[in-house]
């Protein structure tokens, strides 16, 4: 669960249908329906039909609307640059004196949409970690054999 938090995904699966793998080893729910994003009414079945699997077949309805604009955004709290952050959202109420909106309306949007930029701007760049496993020894290994495979050729 804790995976399907940390990326946003939902799943669909109900737990009073019926098992999605039978073999002759017994029964299992295994098959999952992750959405992500998807804001719809979504119907999921298992169908009784004979296949050439152990899995039952699936079906997988869903049925959207689309309706008035609604924007939800949220900001990881522990991959964020918290003094950037902070530095960045004070400007924004530091200079509301500027603010020459219209509606209170306007005010909270344009208040909503600058704090979450900001925000957004203050996020942790992470750079991409090599492997675990890959050592300077593989590192030598893989050269030799680059090596090799030149002089042969």
């Amino acid at each position: 669960m804790h995976f399907c938090n940390s990326l946003d995904l939902s799943i669909e699966n109900n737990p009073d249908m019926p098992p999605t793998f039978d073999s002759t080893r017994g029964q299992s729910w295994i098959d999952l329906l992750i959405t992500k994003n998807f804001d719809a009414h979504i119907k999921f079945e298992v169908l009784d039909e004979i296949s050439n699997s152990d899995h039952n077949l699936l079906k997988v309805t869903w049925s959207s609307e689309i309706s008035s604009l609604k924007i939800s955004r949220c900001i990881v709290i522990n991959q964020s640059n918290w003094l950037s952050m902070k530095k960045k959202i004070f400007h924004i109420f530091n200079n509301r004196a500027n603010l020459d909106l219209a509606t209170t309306n306007d005010t909270i949007e344009f208040l909503q949409n600058d704090i979450f930029t900001k925000c957004a701007q203050g996020k942790k760049t992470t750079r991409r970690k090599n492997a675990i496993w890959w050592t300077p020894q593989l590192n030598i290994k893989r050269n030799k054999t680059r090596a090799f495979n030149l002089v042969i050729l």
